[in-house]
């Protein structure tokens, strides 16, 4: 019987932590290793981590990734010679609400291709040019549930004028109701990496916050920062407001780990 050759790798792996840590989809997740287990890069989720100086490591579990049983790993030896398990994640579905909406009108995007660009550019140059900065534990989010108009994670549903359900989609971030002209503030120390006005997020900002983390917040009316900024946690960016693909004023706030799109509450709850 034919075994992967992945499979055979594993079996010859060292398990370090015997015990799985037990987490929901778009978890964020705080590990503090050893000096032997960050030797070079980590790897789960296929995703590539690098321990910071004081080996600790922010993980993301995206969203939408596939309940069961995950290795954070790293190689004993170069190409693919085994590899020793540094700890076990047991990820767990979560039961996202539904919503169906009635799409607003969708602006033009003459030039969505290269607006696409941007945003790619923006989410790389945190770990490009600004890589050493740390990640700094002092969260903190000014909107409260109570604000929500659209949870993390939501399935949305897009239903035409005619009533036919059109597409959907998964909720990246949360939405918050507020009035147009209400700051919106930094949720920690970074920098400011975008901060341009497009056709569908209307006002985007993205800060990088170290160790391979970003904030978004879009649908912001004015922009109050420039990219290569400094800001503060609380700090005033922008305004909002309601342009772009939006039924209303309100700011979406999102964080991505390394890419993987995680809960901004459970994240700023983690990081506090």
């Amino acid at each position: 019987m034919f075994t992967p050759l992945f499979t055979l790798v594993l079996l010859m792996a060292t398990q370090t932590q015997t015990n799985a840590i037990d987490v929901v989809q778009g978890s964020p997740m705080f590990l503090q290793l050893d000096a032997q287990d960050c030797v070079g890069d980590l790897t789960i989720f296929d995703r590539t981590y690098r321990c910071t100086e004081d080996y600790r490591l922010i993980v993301g579990v995206h969203m939408s990734e596939t309940p069961g049983r995950y290795y954070l790993t790293r190689r004993t030896g170069p190409g693919m010679g085994p590899v020793v398990i540094i700890r076990t994640v047991m990820v767990r579905g979560r039961n996202f609400p539904f919503a169906v909406f009635h799409p607003p009108p969708v602006p033009p995007q003459t030039n969505r291709p290269q607006e696409r660009a941007d945003i790619g550019h923006a989410q790389q140059l945190g770990e490009s040019k600004y890589f050493l900065q740390h990640l700094k534990p002092n969260f903190s989010l000014t909107f409260s549930a109570k604000d929500i108009t659209s949870k993390f994670g939501e399935r949305r549903m897009w239903r035409s004028k005619k009533g036919v359900m059109e597409q959907w989609d998964q909720h990246n971030g949360i939405d918050f109701r507020a009035s147009a002209g209400t700051p919106v503030s930094a949720i920690g120390d970074g920098v400011v990496t975008m901060a341009q006005t497009l056709s569908l997020e209307s006002g985007l900002v993205i800060i990088y916050h170290g160790e391979s983390v970003y904030s978004y917040y879009m649908h912001l009316g004015k922009i109050n920062v420039h990219v290569g900024q400094s800001v503060s946690v609380g700090e005033d960016i922008g305004l909002v407001g309601g342009g772009g693909f939006s039924t209303g004023a309100h700011f979406h706030l999102g964080v991505k780990i390394n890419g993987a799109v995680v809960d901004p509450f459970m994240f700023v709850e983690l990081m506090k």
